[in-house]
């Protein structure tokens, strides 16, 4: 019962860390994937030199990886999930030197995704606050409506 005492308290701690950068109703979007993460460090501790993390990474947010964890949890209102479950999805290793590759690949597009969507999140945001300076104007009167919608 101390070994679990202990465990509590430390996820207390870190759930303590938190309250600065998230809300309460956040915690479960940073532990769970934590906890997750090291259950499957665990699960993991005899191949870790047949696996590069980057890959696994990757590998982990497949929807066919996603579809096998989704069927293995048990319990309706509160899921059950494990290092048993997680031992037992099947994922392909290929050589270390591919999974290098792969992984370098998808972090390249990613990044070269993440920069568009960021780009195109900006234009948005300019043309939602051309779009509101442009209602105040015709409210405020400072342009004619009708006058400008006769052209």
């Amino acid at each position: 019962m101390n070994n679990f005492q202990e465990k509590v308290s430390f996820i207390c701690s870190v759930a303590d860390l938190l309250r600065g950068d998230f809300k309460q109703s956040e915690y479960g979007r940073v532990i769970l994937p934590l906890t997750v993460m090291r259950r499957l460090d665990c699960v993991l501790e005899p191949k870790k030199d047949a696996v590069t993390l980057d890959y696994l990474q990757w590998t982990s947010h497949t929807e066919t990886v996603r579809e096998q964890l989704r069927l293995m949890m048990t319990g309706s209102c509160q899921p059950n999930f494990g290092p048993t479950h997680l031992s037992q999805v099947v994922v392909s290793i290929p050589p270390h030197d591919e999974q290098e590759e792969i992984a370098n690949y998808l972090n390249e597009n990613a990044a070269k995704s993440n920069a568009i969507v960021a780009r195109i999140q900006a234009q948005v945001t300019k043309l939602q606050e051309y779009r509101q300076t442009l209602i105040l104007a015709a409210f405020t009167g400072e342009i004619d409506v009708i006058k400008e919608s006769a052209c």
